[in-house]
C-alpha cells in the first residue's frame, strides 16, 4: 500500500510538471506535490522498517532465526467462513472445545465415585463353586466331587463413614455439574463474542469496499480536472490523501476480518491447519 502511493505520487509529480510547462500552473504547485510525494517516501520507509521488524517477530514466535525469510502465500482477502451458522458453532464448541469436554469428564467421574459410594450401602453376596474329577481312565473308573457356596456381607454399622463418603461423593458431583454449567456458558459466549466481531468486520468490508470505488472515480475526475486547469493542485492532493486513507481503511477491514474469522473457529474449537479462517 505505501509503495503504490509512492507510485501515485510520482505520476501526479509528472502530471504536475506536465501542467506548469504548459503553463497552466506555477511552480508552486510542482513543490507542493514534491513535498507530498516527500512524505509518502517516507510513509513507504516506515512501513518497509516495520515489516522487517514483524518478520523478526514472527521468527522469535516460531523459534527460528530472526532474519528467516517468509514468502506470504494467503492473499491479503476476506476469510470464506461457509459453515458460519451460529447455533452450529455453539453446539459444536461444547462438544468440542477441550475445556467443555474436560468439565463433562470431571462430571463423569463425580457420577462413578457417587456411585460407588452409594453401593457401600447395600449388601453383597457372593459366589464360589469348585468342581473336582479324578480319573484313572479318561471314560471310566473315577471319582468327583464338588463344592458350592454362598456368602453374605453386609456393614450394618461402621460409625457413618459410608455416609459420609456418599455425601461427600454428592457434594462432588454437584460441584462438577455447576462447573461444566459454568464452563459451557463462558465457552458458548466467547463463540457469540467472536461471531459478532466477523460479522461486524464482514460489515466493515462492505463500506470500506464502497468506500474504495468512490475514492477511485473521486480521483480519476479531479486528476482529469487538473491537468484541463480547472481546478488546482491543493484539491488534487485532498483526493490524493483521501484515495490513500479509504484503501488503508479498507485493508484493514480485511486484516480485522479475517483475525476475527480465526477467533471465531478457535472459539468453536474447530481451528486446524486446515481451517477455512487460514486458508
Amino acid at each position: 500500500m505505501a509503495q503504490e502511493a509512492v507510485r501515485s505520487a510520482e505520476a501526479d509529480l509528472r502530471r504536475a510538471e506536465t501542467v506548469r510547462a504548459a503553463g497552466m500552473s506555477t511552480d508552486a504547485d510542482v513543490l507542493s506535490v514534491r513535498v507530498h510525494l516527500a512524505a509518502m517516501k517516507e510513509r513507504e520507509i516506515q512501513a518497509r522498517y516495520a515489516l522487517d521488524v514483524a518478520g523478526a517477530a514472527l521468527n522469535d514466535t516460531l523459534g527460528q532465526p530472526l532474519d528467516s525469510p517468509h514468502d506470504l502465500s494467503t492473499p491479503l482477502v476476506a476469510a470464506k467462513l461457509p459453515n458460519a451458522a451460529v447455533d452450529d458453532l455453539d453446539k459444536r464448541s461444547v462438544e468440542q472445545r477441550p475445556d467443555a469436554r474436560q468439565a463433562e469428564l470431571a462430571v463423569r467421574a463425580a457420577e462413578s465415585q457417587s456411585a460407588a459410594a452409594r453401593s457401600a450401602l447395600f449388601p453383597r453376596i457372593s459366589l464360589r463353586g469348585v468342581f473336582e474329577a479324578d480319573r484313572q481312565t479318561f471314560v471310566t473308573r473315577g471319582g468327583a466331587n464338588w463344592f458350592l457356596g454362598a456368602s453374605l456381607d453386609w456393614n450394618l454399622f461402621n460409625g457413618f463413614a459410608d455416609r459420609s463418603r456418599r455425601q461427600e461423593a454428592g457434594h462432588l458431583v454437584t460441584a462438577a455439574r455447576a462447573q461444566r454449567k459454568q464452563t459451557e456458558s463462558a465457552v458458548r459466549l466467547e463463540v457469540h463474542r467472536a461471531y459478532a466481531g466477523w460479522k461486524g468486520a464482514e460489515e466493515r468490508i462492505g463500506v470500506a469496499a464502497a468506500a474504495v470505488a468512490e475514492a477511485d472515480e473521486s480521483l480519476r475526475i479531479t486528476r482529469n480536472r487538473y491537468e484541463a486547469g480547472l481546478t488546482t493542485i491543493t484539491e488534487l492532493l485532498r483526493n490524493e490523501t483521501a484515495w490513500l486513507e479509504t484503501q488503508t481503511r479498507h485493508f484493514e477491514a480485511v486484516y480485522q476480518q479475517r483475525l476475527a474469522a480465526t477467533e471465531l473457529e478457535l472459539a468453536a474449537g474447530t481451528l486446524t491447519g486446515d481451517s477455512d479462517a487460514l486458508k
